[in-house]
């Protein structure tokens, strides 16, 4: 289960500006007004190597699913390793959602193995001698990866609102 960070005291970054006119006959800087902007800047100490991991591997899982999304039919392989990673991950630091990211990747390989299963046969419809029902056999590719972007926003929903509160 996740908790909301815990910070210690914030480190200050004061940048201070100062408008100045000059008077050039009597050679004189003056200071009109002095803006100071201050940032805090908070050090988070609960953020560990072990959870450092789980978040890069989560950001790689993401991303490698977004990024074959771009093409699906050429990024199955991204969605697919993207998927085993998050799967991986979320197993191995027993998070909430494991079962349904595994669940996602299993959908999803079996789909993408059925693609190129009937890809190697020469595809389906058309000219080819394998009719369109042949294109059920990938439909839990989408499935797939349509729950795991689903349980990805609904973990992520849930997060923010324990963050929140």
């Amino acid at each position: 289960m996740l908790h909301g960070p815990v910070f210690s005291e914030p480190f200050k970054l004061v940048l201070t500006i100062r408008f100045c006119t000059f008077n050039w006959k009597s050679l004189n800087l003056q200071f009109s007004h002095t803006v100071d902007l201050r940032l805090l800047v908070y050090k988070d100490l609960d953020m560990d190597r072990s959870k450092r991991w789980k978040k890069y591997g989560v950001i790689t899982g993401i991303i490698l699913l977004l990024a074959g999304a771009v093409d699906p039919l050429e990024g199955s392989v991204a969605i697919l390793v993207g998927s085993g990673v998050l799967a991986l991950v979320t197993n191995y630091y027993k998070d909430r959602y494991r079962k349904t990211f595994l669940w996602g990747f299993i959908l999803i390989f079996i789909g993408v193995a059925f693609m190129f299963y009937l890809s190697s046969l020469g595809g389906f419809g058309g000219e080819s001698t394998l009719s369109w029902w042949w294109a059920a056999l990938i439909i839990p590719y989408p499935v797939g990866w349509l729950i795991t972007l689903i349980t990805l926003i609904v973990r992520w929903t849930k997060r923010t609102t324990t963050d929140a509160t």
